[in-house]
C-alpha cells in the first residue's frame, strides 16, 4: 500500500523551478547564494573529495591540540601528509578556492 501526497501549491513549485533554473546554469565550482546559503556546483567526485580534505583537516586539528606522545606526533605527521596530497588533488581539480575560504 503506498501513501498519497497532496500535489505542491502553484507557488511552491514556481519556487523549485527557479531554484532548479539558478543552479543549473552554474558552472563547476563556481557559487550562488539562495535564501543566504551558499550553494556551490560541484560533482560527486569532487565532493568526495572536499569532504575528505575536511575530515582529515579536522583530524588535524583535534591532534595537533592533543598530541603528547611520540606516537601522536607521529600519527599527526601522517595527517599532514594526508592533507597535503587531499590539497594537491583539490588543485588539480581546479577546486582550491573552496577550501581557502575556510582556512
Amino acid at each position: 500500500m503506498s501513501a498519497t501526497t497532496a500535489p505542491l501549491p502553484a507557488a511552491a513549485v514556481a519556487a523549485i523551478h527557479g531554484l532548479e533554473a539558478r543552479l543549473a546554469g552554474l558552472r563547476r565550482g563556481e557559487s550562488t547564494v539562495v535564501n543566504g546559503t551558499v550553494c556551490t556546483a560541484v560533482s560527486l567526485r569532487d565532493a568526495d573529495l572536499l569532504d575528505r580534505y575536511d575530515r582529515v583537516a579536522a583530524c588535524c586539528r583535534r591532534k595537533s591540540a592533543t598530541a603528547v606522545s611520540a606516537a601522536d606526533f607521529d600519527r599527526l605527521l601522517c595527517l599532514q601528509d594526508e592533507l597535503a596530497a587531499c590539497r594537491r588533488e583539490v588543485i588539480e581539480a581546479g577546486l582550491l578556492h573552496l577550501i581557502e575560504v575556510a582556512a
